[in-house]
């Protein structure tokens, strides 16, 4: 099975996979690990344009959406989320015609 970067999905090899997840806490390929080491501190990521992101909006973020979103993409999320649900049914044609006079 191949391991995958969460950030970039490059594929990685069995070793730096257990090194990272060991390190980190998940997949991250060589560059990414470098990129989480010099800040010395936990690197969050978008789930969606894979941009790094602070640590208020990834509690923000997954305290809302269930996933870790930059400020740029929870718009669209929050579209989606927010969108109502659509029941078979609700589109169909109604019985009243308009333009018949009635009794």
């Amino acid at each position: 099975m191949a391991c995958l970067c969460s950030v970039c999905k490059r594929t990685l090899s069995e070793k730096v996979n257990k090194q990272s997840i060991k390190s980190f806490g998940m997949a991250l390929c060589l560059e990414h690990q470098k990129t989480a080491k010099a800040n010395n501190k936990p690197v969050y990521w978008c789930s969606e344009c894979k941009n790094t992101i602070s640590h208020g909006e990834f509690r923000y973020s997954i305290n809302h959406f269930d996933k870790p979103l930059c400020f740029g993409c929870q718009p669209e999320e929050e579209e989606k989320v927010s969108a109502p649900p659509q029941k078979r049914g609700l589109n169909k044609g109604s019985l009243i015609e308009f333009g018949k006079k009635y009794p």
